[in-house]
């Protein structure tokens, strides 16, 4: 009878510890992922020169056309009469005046995909200073998961520009992992910057990792 009771007991013991390993699988993990939003960064200061030498460039190219308009009149009035010299140093200078507006345009194209070198980010409250090496078009900045505000202070051609981060902190489980999110987000102070623009895909929520910022400087 002692050994039925040993074994009954045994297979309890046995039961408990299969249920407690099971419910310790089950426990959701903790994924140490932050929150973050995107950000790039647009020169507007040197788009609007760049499109003021484009509008000269137009200028130009518009005073050859006229000139070539009226040497096609004036060769249509006087058979004899041969302009050849001129319209080929019009249309060579036509030439070099369009492979300086494409060059011009392409600038302008990079600058506004975003790509810009930033030299380093420093997050207060908590977030760490970060160095990057290589121009990107697109920055992810972490926002501090202690508090439910973040500041910013950014190197960009030896200028520092900051913004501040204002969000909702929630913790929340997605597929067995406990992931902290930021809801509410909004910028309501920067500095340095022309202009700032919120690009929000969560109309409901407005969390962080739905947002976009686009930066003029």
């Amino acid at each position: 009878m002692k050994k039925i009771t040993d074994i009954l007991l045994m297979l309890a013991l046995a039961i408990l510890a299969l249920a407690t390993v099971s419910c310790e699988e089950n426990e959701p993990e903790i994924t140490g992922i932050e929150p973050s939003f995107k950000i790039r960064f647009i020169n507007q200061d040197s788009i609007s020169k760049l499109n003021d030498s484009i509008s000269i460039i137009n200028a130009d190219l518009q005073e050859i056309a006229d000139s070539l308009v009226v040497i096609d009149t004036l060769e249509s009035r006087d058979e004899n009469a041969d302009y050849t010299a001129n319209k080929e140093a019009l249309n060579t200078y036509k030439k070099e005046l369009n492979q300086d507006k494409s060059d011009l345009t392409k600038i302008i194209n990079l600058i506004n995909s975003g790509k810009v070198h930033l030299t380093s980010l420093e997050g207060q409250n908590g977030v760490g200073t970060l160095i990057y090496e290589d121009s990107l078009t697109l920055y992810r900045f972490p926002l501090n998961t202690n508090a439910d505000f973040s500041r910013f202070i950014m190197t960009i051609d030896g200028n520092e520009y900051s913004l501040d981060t204002y969000y909702t902190r929630e913790t929340v489980e997605e597929e067995r992992y406990i992931v902290i999110k930021a809801y509410n987000f909004e910028i309501r102070d920067y500095s340095r910057f022309d202009s700032l623009k919120i690009s929000q895909r969560d109309s409901i929520n407005y969390s962080s990792n739905e947002a976009t910022v686009t930066a003029y400087f």
